[in-house]
């Protein structure tokens, strides 16, 4: 099986469209990253974000960020690192069980990503926070930023989402594999708000399900 078929980066290939949350998301997150590569220290996604919210408090995105699409917004980091050579920051965080999925180790090893990209001075590339990002990291951001679609800079109304939502659920429910002795309301109701939340972001609604819900055919 080649190498890129699955997590290297979906937006590379054209899978998927930028959305502003991408582009705000990706503004902040490398220098948390960068801070982890630097003490060789792993945390869970969900420590991840409780960390970034904490960090941000008033970066909305932020707080509304959810665990099971922080992967996606990894993936504009991966951009910027891939485009100058760089391992890949990202392998820094983990499942809760501290390890990383099967997708993922089809394309790294995260290993020799976490050790690779321990010796990188990330500051050289990134700059020294938020406030103050270097110049090729600034103008990453500014083309990433003008390859938003228009349309997609202003989040889609929840009623609409949650309309959307709704009528794929009812039209590919038979394609929702549903746990032993679970039912499948609850099972997908599990995941609402991370669903729902990626079609407010313009996200289609087939990739909202197949991203968010576990055995999703």
């Amino acid at each position: 099986m080649s190498k890129e078929t699955y997590e290297e980066n979906h937006f590379l290939r054209g899978e998927r469209e930028p959305t502003i949350t991408d582009y705000v998301l990706a503004c902040h997150y490398p220098f948390l990253l960068m801070v982890l590569a630097e003490n060789r220290q792993s945390m869970s996604f969900k420590e991840f974000l409780t960390w970034a919210k904490t960090s941000f408090p008033n970066v909305k995105k932020i707080q509304n960020a959810i665990p099971v699409s922080t992967g996606r917004r990894f993936e504009f980091i991966r951009i910027f690192t891939k485009s100058h050579n760089l391992p890949d920051l990202s392998a820094w965080v983990v499942s809760t069980k501290g390890k990383h999925n099967k997708k993922y180790l089809k394309d790294f090893d995260p290993d020799a990503e976490k050790n690779a990209s321990a010796e990188v001075n990330w500051r050289e590339y990134f700059g020294n926070g938020v406030d103050e990002p270097s110049e090729i990291f600034r103008e990453y951001l500014k083309i990433l930023l003008q390859s938003i679609p228009v349309q997609k800079q202003t989040l889609i109304p929840e009623k609409v989402a949650t309309k959307m939502m709704r009528e794929f659920f009812v039209e590919n429910r038979g394609r929702i594999k549903v746990p032993p002795k679970t039912n499948l309301a609850e099972h997908v109701g599990a995941f609402r708000q991370s669903i729902l939340a990626d079609i407010m972001n313009h996200i289609d609604p087939e990739e909202a399900f197949k991203t968010n819900l576990p055995n999703f055919d």
